[in-house]
C-alpha cells in the first residue's frame, strides 16, 4: 500500500460520516441564508438601496423641526435612507402597508416640552417584519442623537438661566440654547467626519458589520473542522494501524504526510463556500459599498494556506495525547482560547496591549483578515503580509506536530 492509497484510505476515515460532510460544508451555506433573510428583503422590496422612510412631526416648535432637518441631513443616513415628510399617523401607516415607505417616525406632541422638563421622551417607529433591519438601522441614529440631545439638556437649561439672571435678554438666551442644541445634535448625527471618517455610512457597516462576521463565520467552521483530524490521529496512536503499516514497511512520514493532505482536503471543503460567496458579493458589492477585485486564483490560494495551517496545528494537537477523549478536549480549549486572542468574544483589546499582539498571530485572526479581504474590498499588501504570517505559523505547527507524530509512532 503506497502513499496515495494511504491518503484515500484517510479520506474515507474523516468523510465517513456523509453527516459530518454536510455539516462541514452546508453550515457556512446556512449562514449565509440567515445573513440574506435579514438584509436582503430591504433591497428586494424597495427595489433600491437606499430606504424610504416617512416622517410625522406632530410638534410644532422649531426645535424639533430642527431636530428633523438634523436627521434628514444627517451623513449618518446619507446614501443609506430617504425621508419624506408624512402629513398624519393614518397616511404614514397606509404608506408603510402599501411598500412606498420601509419606516414610519412618528414625533409627538410635546415631544420638546418633555425634553426641556427633562422627561422622557419616545419617538414611535413603526415597519414591517420584512423591514426589521431598516428599523433597527434608523433606530440606531435616532437614538444616539436623542440621547446626546438629552443628556446635554440639563447644562444646556442651567446655562440658560444663569444667562438670563445676569442681565442677558431671555430671547437671546433661548437663541442661545436652540442653536448649540442643533449645532450638537448636527455633530452628533455627523461625526463620522469629525473623527475623520469620510464618507456615508452602509446599511451592513457600523450598525451591522456582515463583512466581518461572514468572515467569522468561515474561518470558525475551518477551525470546527479540526476536531475530526484530531479525533482520528489521536486514535491512530492508540491504535494498531500505525504499527502494522510500520511492520509491512512503511515510513511514518508517509503517514503524516497522507494526515496533512485528508486534513487539507476536508478544511478547504469547508472554505468550498467562499467561491459562490464572492460571486454573490460580486453581484450585490453595492450592499457593501465595495468591488473586490480578487481572482479565483487568489481565493483558492487564501483558502489552501488557510486549511495547511488549520490542519498542521490539527495533527499537532491530535499526536500530543494517545487518549482519544483527552485530544478531543484539548482541541476544543484550544479553539476556545484562539478564538477568545482573536477578539470574537471580546472585541476590545486596546487596553490589553499583550493579549492584542498575540491575537495579531492567532490564526483564526488571520484567517478572518484573509477571507474579508478576499470576499471585500482587496488589497494586495495585506493579503501578502496576512499570506506570510499564516505561513510561518504553519511552519511552526508542521515542525512540532511531525517530530510528535514521528516520535510516537516510533
Amino acid at each position: 500500500m503506497g502513499l496515495s492509497n494511504l491518503i484515500k484510505l484517510d479520506i474515507k476515515r474523516l468523510f465517513s460520516s456523509k453527516g459530518v460532510v454536510l455539516l462541514c460544508v452546508l453550515s457556512p451555506l446556512l449562514v449565509l441564508l440567515i445573513f440574506f433573510s435579514v438584509v436582503y428583503p430591504s433591497f428586494i422590496i424597495t427595489g433600491t438601496e437606499m430606504t424610504p422612510f416617512g416622517i410625522v412631526n406632530d410638534e410644532d416648535s422649531e426645535a424639533v423641526q430642527r431636530y428633523v432637518d438634523a436627521i434628514c441631513g444627517s451623513e449618518a443616513l446619507i446614501n443609506v435612507a430617504t425621508p419624506y415628510p408624512v402629513e398624519s399617523l393614518e397616511i404614514g401607516r397606509q404608506m408603510v402597508d402599501d411598500n412606498k415607505i420601509a419606516i414610519l417616525v412618528h414625533i409627538p406632541e410635546d415631544f420638546f416640552v418633555k425634553m426641556k422638563a427633562c422627561e422622557d421622551v419616545d419617538i414611535n417607529m413603526i415597519g414591517s417584519k420584512s423591514h426589521s433591519f431598516d428599523v433597527d438601522m434608523v433606530g440606531v441614529a435616532l437614538e444616539t442623537s436623542l440621547s446626546t440631545v438629552g443628556k446635554s439638556q440639563n447644562i444646556l437649561e442651567y446655562v440658560r438661566k444663569d444667562a438670563i439672571e445676569k442681565g442677558i435678554p431671555e430671547y437671546k438666551a433661548n437663541e442661545f440654547v436652540l442653536d448649540f442644541t442643533y449645532f450638537s445634535l448636527t455633530q452628533q448625527m455627523n461625526r463620522r467626519a469629525v473623527i475623520g471618517m469620510e464618507g456615508p455610512l452602509s446599511k451592513t457597516g457600523e450598525f451591522f458589520p456582515f463583512e466581518y462576521y461572514i468572515g467569522v463565520v468561515f474561518a470558525l467552521f475551518a477551525m470546527l473542522g479540526m476536531l475530526p483530524i484530531i479525533q482520528i490521529t489521536a486514535k491512530d496512536k492508540s491504535g494498531a494501524l500505525i504499527k502494522r503499516g510500520l511492520f509491512i514497511g512503511h515510513s511514518p512520514m508517509n503517514f503524516y504526510i497522507s494526515r496533512l493532505i485528508s486534513g487539507v482536503l476536508m478544511i478547504t471543503l469547508i472554505l468550498f463556500m467562499l467561491l459562490p460567496t464572492k460571486l454573490l458579493v460580486g453581484e450585490l458589492g453595492y450592499v457593501f459599498g465595495v468591488a473586490s477585485s480578487a481572482n479565483i486564483f487568489i481565493i483558492l490560494l487564501g483558502a489552501f494556506t488557510i486549511a495547511l495551517c488549520i490542519a498542521s496545528m490539527a495533527i499537532m494537537i491530535g499526536s500530543i495525547f494517545s487518549n482519544v477523549e483527552a485530544s478531543l478536549w484539548m482541541g476544543f480549549y484550544v479553539i476556545m482560547i484562539v478564538v477568545a486572542f482573536s477578539g470574537i468574544f471580546f472585541n476590545n483589546l486596546e487596553n490589553l496591549a499583550v493579549l492584542k499582539s498575540i491575537g495579531e498571530y492567532m490564526p483564526l485572526r488571520l484567517s478572518i483578515g484573509i477571507i474579508t479581504n478576499i470576499l471585500f474590498d482587496f488589497s494586495t499588501e495585506q493579503y501578502l503580509y496576512d499570506i506570510g504570517k499564516i505561513v510561518i505559523l504553519t511552519v511552526v505547527f508542521v515542525i512540532i506536530g511531525r517530530h510528535n507524530y514521528l516520535k510516537r509512532s516510533a
